[in-house]
This record gives C-alpha cells, sequence and structure tokens, in this order.
C-alpha cells in the first residue's frame, strides 16, 4: 500500500508538472511581441501629424526606432545604425559650421528643444525688435543676438540648467540610441558567428540593401517636407518651416556629411564584394589547375603491385631450381676408382 500512495503521489506530481508546462508552452503561443512589421507599421501610421509632420529628420529616426521595439526586426536595426550614423555626422557638422562662422555654439541645438525647455532658454524677439528693446533686455541680464533671425539667448540659472538638459538629451537621442543599436547587433552578431570583428560586423550592416533603403529614406523626408511646405517635391529641403536656423548654410553641410556617411559605406561594399570575387576567382582557378593535374598525372602503382611481382620472381626461381634439381637427378654421376687414376697416371 505504501508503495502504491507513493507512486499515486508521484503520479500527481507528473500531472502538475505538465499542467505548467502545457501553461507555459501556450503562454508562448500566445505572445504577441514582436508585432509584424504590417502592423507595427499601422499602429505608427496612426500617431498624429504634429509628431511627424514638419519635424526633424531626427526624429523620423526616433519613430524608426521604435517600429524597430516593435519588431525587432535585424534589417531595421542596420538601417538604424547607418541612418543614426548620417544624422550625427549632419547634425554635428551643422553646429560646428554656426560655431566657426558665427560663433553660436549650439545655439541651433537650444532653440530646436522642446517648447518646455526652450522658453527657459531662448527668447525669439519679433525680426523689427528696436535697438532700445534689445538694450533695454541687455541691460536685464538677456544677450540679445541678431542675425538672418532674431532671437534672445537668456543668461539665468534656468537657462543653464535646461541647457546641461538639452546636452544629455541630444547625447542620448542621437550618438547614444546610434551606439546602443551597434552594440545589439555586434552582440548578436558574435553570438550567431565566429566572431565580431569591426569588418564582419560592418560587412554584415553595410549591405546593399540597407544603403538603398537608408538613402531612399532620407530622401523621403525632403520629398515629403519640400511637398507640403513649397507645392514642390525635391530630394533636399530648405526652408525655415522644421528648425529654427541663423541660416539655411546649415542644411547644405548637413546634407554633405550625410553624403559623405553613404559614400563610405558605398565604397566599403564595392571593396568587399571585389575582394570576394578575386577570392573566388583564386579558389576557382586553383581547382581547375588541381583537377587538371590530377587528370594528367600517371596514377602511382598501388602498394599490392610490388608484392605481387615478388611473389612472381620467387614463384619463377622455384620452378627454375625445381628444373635444375630434376637435371641433375637425371645426370650420370661420375664414379671415382683406383683403376681409373692409376691408368691416367700411366698416360
Amino acid at each position: 500500500m505504501r508503495q502504491l500512495s507513493d507512486r499515486g503521489i508521484g503520479s500527481i506530481e507528473y500531472d502538475k508538472n505538465d499542467a505548467t508546462k502545457h501553461k507555459q508552452s501556450c503562454f508562448k503561443k500566445i505572445t504577441f511581441w514582436p508585432l509584424p512589421p504590417f502592423v507595427a507599421l499601422a499602429l505608427i501610421a496612426l500617431l498624429p501629424q504634429p509628431l511627424y509632420l514638419n519635424r526633424g529628420y531626427t526624429v523620423w529616426f526616433h519613430l524608426t526606432s521604435l517600429f524597430y521595439l516593435l519588431t525587432q526586426s535585424s534589417f531595421v536595426r542596420k538601417v538604424l545604425i547607418l541612418q543614426g550614423t548620417g544624422i550625427c555626422l549632419g547634425w554635428y557638422s551643422a553646429i560646428a559650421a554656426d560655431w566657426f562662422t558665427e560663433g553660436t555654439f549650439c545655439h541651433t541645438l537650444y532653440r530646436n528643444m522642446p517648447a518646455s525647455m526652450v522658453e527657459y532658454m531662448v527668447q525669439e524677439a519679433p525680426l523689427n525688435s528696436t535697438i532700445g528693446e534689445h538694450a533695454a533686455m541687455a541691460a536685464m541680464g538677456i544677450e540679445p543676438i541678431t542675425g538672418n533671425s532674431s532671437y534672445i539667448l537668456l543668461d539665468t540659472y534656468s537657462s543653464y540648467a535646461m541647457k546641461a538638459l538639452s546636452h544629455v538629451l541630444d547625447t542620448m537621442g542621437h550618438p547614444g540610441l546610434a551606439y546602443l543599436f551597434w552594440k545589439i547587433h555586434k552582440t548578436n552578431h558574435q553570438s550567431t558567428s565566429h566572431g565580431a570583428s569591426l569588418k564582419t560586423v560592418l560587412n554584415d550592416i553595410l549591405s546593399w540593401e540597407v544603403i538603398v533603403f537608408g538613402w531612399h529614406f532620407s530622401r523621403s523626408w525632403s520629398l515629403l517636407h519640400s511637398y507640403y511646405n513649397t507645392g514642390q517635391p525635391s530630394f533636399w529641403y530648405y526652408g525655415h518651416d522644421v528648425y529654427l536656423l541663423n541660416n539655411l548654410d546649415s542644411y547644405l553641410i548637413a546634407y554633405i556629411a550625410e553624403g559623405a556617411c553613404f559614400g563610405v559605406a558605398i565604397l566599403l561594399r564595392l571593396w568587399w564584394d571585389c575582394n570576394r570575387c578575386s577570392e573566388g576567382s583564386d579558389i576557382s582557378g586553383s581547382g581547375l589547375l588541381q583537377r587538371s593535374q590530377s587528370s594528367t598525372k600517371i596514377p602511382p602503382m598501388s602498394s599490392s603491385l610490388p608484392v605481387v611481382k615478388n611473389s612472381m620472381e620467387q614463384t619463377y626461381y622455384e620452378s627454375v631450381s625445381r628444373e635444375q634439381k630434376k637435371d641433375t637427378a637425371t645426370k650420370p654421376e661420375l664414379i671415382h676408382s683406383d683403376s681409373a687414376v692409376s691408368t691416367l697416371s700411366m698416360m
């Protein structure tokens, strides 16, 4: 009875374990994440227009990051790495150009932050503001900045705090996010292949599909905003409707830096493809040479042939020796006698 009860308890525990495993498997089957790409795209399309229309290309970069978060697509991750690199080069090149040409360090960053932060850092002055108004603002400790667009850069403790926060958010949202995608992709690449060197990871990221899609995605932003604001589509947008800028030269500098990024990606792709083709031709050429040599080369004698040859020689010698023995057996033997010897001595 005790053994039976023990067996019964064991069967109950086994049933409980099976039920737990069944629940876990059912939970895995009904999971809804990651989403299919078309479902994630439909959800993002439902966002209000102010979240993506007349917004910077960096905002589209963040929306693409949201799309990757929903789908976990490796292709989208590769596009984000290339896209983020181009954005960082273009954005910081434009900021550096403003700093060197006009002495306005990161004013473009401060003026294009969220409105709740801008009001503590910048005060947009009317274009027809008089010199007296600027003098009055300067007397209040406010630094007036004039140029193609008129604004006032505030000089307060709240302004300093918001400027520091602006740099933190800018670093996290642009190079920080791009580096995060790079780190994720490198880790996944290392776990699924042999090694994760810089060359192998870049070779995996910079495919022709990623380069072409990333370039057209960037140009689609310009086409949409140029058509929406001017009525004429253009591959390169220029205007004050998206960013608040001192002058429109910042767009040109950003486009040049982005083009250089894609140019380097294309050159690397061509270089790797050419090396792969040359290696493939070398391998095929060496294979043909080996096959031709193997076809014309005289096959070596097998190891068994010398053994056969030795055995034949041995058989031949044995037969000869037997025949010699027979001949000697049939020949009359000379008989030694004393008379013969004496006869020869007399002669």
